[in-house]
């Protein structure tokens, strides 16, 4: 099962996850991103690893797999 998060220590705002994953993410009052579907779907895994791949603090965190295989994607480390 995969997970879906945001580090909201790493977060600041730049708003890619939810122009990229609108149905995964939203934005919050003061602009932060939010996961509004924190356990995607097999069809929603392509834009949840390009949001996470996209976000430039690599906030978007996606957990594919066991609890522990947890990846922090970046544009520097793409996922297959």
């Amino acid at each position: 099962m995969s997970e879906l998060r945001i580090d909201p220590e790493a977060c600041v705002g730049h708003g890619r996850c939810f122009d990229i994953a609108p149905d995964l993410f939203a934005d919050d009052e003061e602009g932060f991103g939010t996961v509004t579907v924190p356990r995607p779907e097999v069809r929603q895994l392509a834009d949840a690893r390009l949001a996470a791949r996209s976000c430039p603090e690599q906030a978007v965190l996606l957990t594919e797999g066991k609890p522990d295989d947890s990846v922090r994607h970046s544009a520097t480390h793409p996922v297959r």
